[in-house]
């Protein structure tokens, strides 16, 4: 059985009368913008290989229980509250597997409800409601960061798990190693830092920003600022680096390479997973 767990309120809470209608299944996949382009002339449209996802929603039917309708509509009214979160996102975690082990991984979603709920009464003592959930940044998350290491001079094959592409990426290049840089071989992104490291450097590929460490460290608030122009990328705007699951092999495929890379020379990386 799986659980949702909406800003802490577990959506499926017999002592409470909540409880998810049989049959519903959360989760829409986000559609893929339509950028096609007209020829005059021509029947058809360009095709849109590298269009952008949207949101993506989470419908979901829900039945209220109560003792009699005055506990209904309380109980009711205890959802319309929830509802009516605004000025943030609430999180939405799903529990994938929780009948057989309720402490189980979850994935996690920041979401918004658009439009009004409905609400169909078919007893005094029963009502159920259907609402949208949506999700503005197109996918699930895991609950926390992997990190994965993919050694200079081969590739490798990493998160294999996921399936939508991860935006907020962290790379870790341990020196000693020259002019490093990794690839993302299913869209031909590539981040890398010009000149030696000799010691640590960690980028956040999402803000273009990158620190020093004279010893192994994650933190992206201390140590010596990496100069900008030093970061290499070939991405014209938004992140430096991305991390994209192949369609059909599966996982990320990548390819580490430097110069005079030294023993104990290693790049990772670090992400959220990311879900359709």
């Amino acid at each position: 059985m799986s659980m949702y767990v909406l800003d802490g309120f577990p959506l499926y809470d017999p002592r409470n009368g909540w409880g998810m209608i049989t049959g519903t299944l959360p989760g829409v996949m986000a559609g893929r913008a339509d950028n096609g382009v007209g020829y005059p002339g021509r029947d058809g449209v360009s095709p849109s290989l590298g269009s952008r996802f949207g949101a993506a929603s989470v419908p979901i039917s829900m039945k209220i229980q109560g003792r009699d309708r005055e506990q209904t509509v309380k109980r009711l009214e205890r959802l319309y509250r929830l509802l009516g979160t605004r000025h943030r996102l609430m999180e939405l975690r799903h529990r994938l597997d929780y009948g057989r082990d309720p402490n189980g991984p979850s994935r996690i979603a920041d979401v918004e409800m658009l439009g009004e709920p409905s609400i169909t009464w078919l007893a005094d003592t029963y009502a159920q409601a259907t609402f949208v959930l949506s999700i503005p940044a197109g996918s699930w998350r895991s609950e926390s960061p992997a990190t994965a290491a993919v050694p200079f001079d081969r590739e490798s094959v990493i998160f294999p798990e996921a399936t939508a592409t991860m935006q907020n990426v962290i790379v870790r290049i341990t020196g000693p190693v020259d002019n490093p840089r990794v690839f993302d071989t299913a869209t031909g992104k590539v981040i890398g830092l010009e000149g030696r490291v000799t010691d640590t450097v960690v980028l956040n590929a999402a803000k273009w920003e990158g620190r020093r460490h004279s010893s192994p460290s994650w933190d992206l608030d201390s140590g010596a600022a990496v100069p900008g122009p030093q970061i290499l990328s070939n991405s014209g705007s938004g992140a430096a680096f991305v991390l994209t699951p192949d369609p059909v092999a599966g996982g990320v495929q990548l390819a580490a390479f430097g110069e005079n890379v030294g023993p104990g020379a290693m790049l990772e990386v670090r992400s959220h997973l990311a879900y359709h």
